[in-house]
């Protein structure tokens, strides 16, 4: 998108140069032309750029271009998870809002939690977005929670600012977080978005991206182009808001059992019932815990959720998901160690980071970092109790 801005700005240039110093028949008008022609160069230049930034907040700012993102893009997944929830109506009921990404997108099941939890006067709500980072959480709540006081409490996985891609293999340093955002930036987001970076090269597009938002969806854009016809029917085929009570999708019914790792040696013993995939997904998940450099203390983001929610009424439950399916593995595991020492808050609610251990098994598992259906069923039963438990003595307290 850079270039293509630079390219308008040459061929402005050109087009008004030339337009402007052309030898006339007439050497009065030639000697006015000559006089006033970098005038007129400037000032057309200048209106072409204001041109430009005009049609970008026109397409990119107002929300037009959202409603054709591809839907299973990042930045699309996000600006569904906005329309779903600003298009809900409230039941009423005391709201537990939970964000993440695909651990709580697959691992927690409203349908389950809402059986017995709206009898108590409580619904769970799920916002999860595949590949997210808690990055993507805050701008995700300062745009469905702009006052800050529409949930009773709201769930966020213990998860460093650099776990996101790291489950899935690829070390993005939080460059997807850009595009995954920039539905959600706003021209004042700028400054405080591009120093959140450490690159410079990530700063100056994450600047871009709050400024010409449009340099954020190039790919998005170039794919439509090619692809428009596909495009529309993937836009078809978008999933309506789910309504409240509605059977949601419940899992992969798989499990890892026969799989076996020795945690010294980082070895896979696999089974003949396992599948390539399976194998290949413990195998990355290993890997990913082997890299150096990872530390337990970039919980920069969650932070700024506890601060933006430090005066409301709303709580903050920090919970850590079961991390894999090898409980034993996960003993060495210091990647999330150490979040006590960083998350403070008087609304600040820390589960028992060790309450499920007892899932890190492989028959609850479908692959390195994902629930099965046995598992899902366990981690929202015991989630769900425990937050209406909560939710119950906080309000006895109160009275």
């Amino acid at each position: 998108m850079q270039m293509i801005i630079l390219i308008v700005m040459a061929l402005a240039v050109l087009y008004f140069g030339a337009l402007y110093a052309a030898p006339e028949t007439d050497k009065s008008v030639a000697e006015r032309a000559d006089r006033s022609g970098n005038v007129r160069i400037f000032r057309n230049l200048l209106f072409s750029i204001f041109i430009f930034f005009a049609l970008d907040a026109a397409i990119f700012h107002s929300g037009l271009y959202e409603t054709i993102l591809k839907p299973d893009s990042y930045a699309g997944r996000v600006s569904h998870a906005v329309r779903q929830e600003k298009q809900r109506e409230s039941s009423g009921l005391k709201e537990i809002l939970l964000v993440g990404d695909s651990r709580i997108g697959r691992g927690f099941s409203e349908e389950i939690a809402n059986h017995t939890a709206m009898a108590r006067g409580i619904e769970f709500v799920k916002r999860a977005v595949f590949g997210s980072s808690p990055r993507t959480w805050y701008y995700l709540l300062r745009e469905i929670d702009p006052s800050a006081t529409r949930y009773q409490a709201i769930v966020l996985p213990m998860q460093p600012d650099s776990w996101a891609g790291l489950v899935d293999g690829v070390r993005s340093g939080g460059v997807r977080d850009i595009s995954t955002i920039a539905p959600l930036l706003r021209y004042s987001d700028a400054w405080s978005f591009a120093s959140s970076f450490h690159e410079w090269n990530n700063r100056r597009r994450a600047f871009c991206a709050c400024i010409l938002r449009g340099s954020a969806f190039q790919a998005d854009i170039f794919d439509l182009l090619v692809h428009p016809l596909q495009r529309l029917k993937e836009l078809q085929r978008e999933p309506p808001p789910p309504k409240p009570g509605q059977r949601e999708r419940q899992g992969d019914d798989a499990d890892l059992v026969g799989i076996t790792v020795d945690p010294t040696t980082k070895q896979i013993k696999p089974s003949a019932e396992i599948s390539k995939f399976q194998r290949t997904s413990v195998k990355r998940r290993l890997q990913t815990f082997s890299t150096k450099g990872l530390s337990g203390d970039r919980f920069e983001w969650t932070d700024h959720i506890l601060k933006r929610y430090g005066s409301s009424r709303t709580a903050i439950v920090i919970i850590r998901l079961p991390r894999s399916p090898f409980g034993s593995f996960n003993k060495g595991e210091a990647l999330e160690d150490g979040a006590n020492k960083f998350l403070h808050g008087d609304r600040l609610i820390m589960l028992d980071e060790h309450q499920f251990e007892f899932l890190e098994k492989p028959e609850y598992f479908v692959d390195q970092v994902h629930l099965n259906t046995k598992g899902r069923r366990l981690f929202t039963e015991r989630l769900s109790e425990e937050l209406v438990a909560r939710v119950a003595s906080a309000e006895t307290s109160r009275d």
